[in-house]
C-alpha cells in the first residue's frame, strides 16, 4: 500500500536527511499517488 495519499496531504519540500534531499510534491489525487523525488547534495 502507498504510504503517500492523498488523503494525508503532507508537502515537504527540502527535507535533508544525510546526504540527501527528500522533497515530496502532490499529483494525480485520483491515483492516491504523490511524485516523490530524492536529490542528492553535493558538497
Amino acid at each position: 500500500m502507498d504510504p503517500y495519499q492523498c488523503s494525508s496531504p503532507v508537502v515537504m519540500s527540502g527535507l535533508s536527511y544525510g546526504r540527501h534531499v527528500l522533497k515530496v510534491v502532490p499529483t494525480d489525487c485520483g491515483r492516491n499517488r504523490m511524485n516523490l523525488k530524492t536529490d542528492f547534495i553535493i558538497g
